[in-house]
C-alpha cells in the first residue's frame, strides 16, 4: 500500500511578529546606542575640564618652583582660540632693569606646549560666546603664584566656562588669587563639583 504523504510546502520569508520583534530590538539598541553617546560626550567634556584644571594648576606650581632662565617671570596660559590654549614658561626678552613686565606675545613664550580640545569643543572667558581681544586672552602666574595678565596686573578672579557641541550642561574653571576649582556652569555661576 502506498500512503500519500502531503509535502508541506517550504515557503521563504518572515511572519509579522519576527519582522516586530526584529523592529523592537533594534529600537532598543538605538535607543541605547544615544544614551550611550550622550553619556560618552559628558564624559569628554569632564576629562576635557579636569585637564584643563590640572594644565592651570600646574602652570600655576612651576611658576612658584621651575623657571629655566634668570628671566623667567613665570608661567602662563595663552588662548589664541576658543578650542585650544599654549602653556609656556614666561620670559621676559624686553626686560631692562626689572622694569618691563609686559607679556609682549608669543616670542616670550619659551617651552611652549599647545593643547587643542576636540573640534565640537571650546572654552570661553566668562559666559561670553567668543573670547574677547584684551588682556583676558593671557593669564600668567608669577613666581609667587599669583595671577597675572600680561600688563602684570593682578587678577582678582577669572571664569573659564567649557562647552561641547550636543552636551546641554556646561563645566567651568574659576581661577582666583588662591585658588583654582572647577565646577558646573549654571548660566551664571561656577557650582563646585
Amino acid at each position: 500500500m502506498h500512503r500519500a504523504h502531503k509535502t508541506l510546502r517550504q515557503e521563504s520569508g518572515v511572519t509579522l511578529i519576527e519582522l516586530l520583534i526584529v523592529i523592537a530590538i533594534l529600537g532598543v539598541l538605538a535607543g541605547l546606542a544615544t544614551v550611550g553617546f550622550g553619556l560618552s560626550k559628558q564624559q569628554r567634556l569632564a576629562t576635557f575640564t579636569k585637564e584643563f584644571h590640572s594644565d592651570l594648576q600646574k602652570a600655576r606650581l612651576d611658576a612658584m618652583t621651575r623657571s629655566s632662565t634668570v628671566k623667567t617671570r613665570g608661567y602662563g596660559l595663552h588662548f589664541p582660540a576658543n578650542g585650544s590654549y599654549r602653556i609656556f614658561e614666561y620670559v621676559d626678552v624686553v626686560n631692562t632693569g626689572f622694569k618691563d613686565f609686559v607679556y609682549n606675545g608669543a616670542t616670550e613664550e619659551v617651552n611652549a606646549t599647545d593643547k587643542t580640545l576636540a573640534s565640537v569643543a571650546s572654552i570661553t572667558i566668562g559666559d561670553s560666546s567668543t573670547l574677547p581681544e584684551d588682556v583676558d586672552t593671557v593669564v600668567i602666574f608669577d613666581k609667587r603664584g599669583f595671577v597675572r595678565n600680561k600688563n602684570w596686573g593682578m587678577i582678582s578672579s577669572q571664569l573659564y566656562v567649557l562647552s561641547m557641541e550636543g552636551v546641554t550642561d556646561k563645566r567651568c574653571v574659576s581661577l582666583s588669587r588662591t585658588r583654582i576649582r572647577e565646577g558646573r556652569w549654571d548660566g551664571s555661576n561656577c557650582n563646585e563639583i
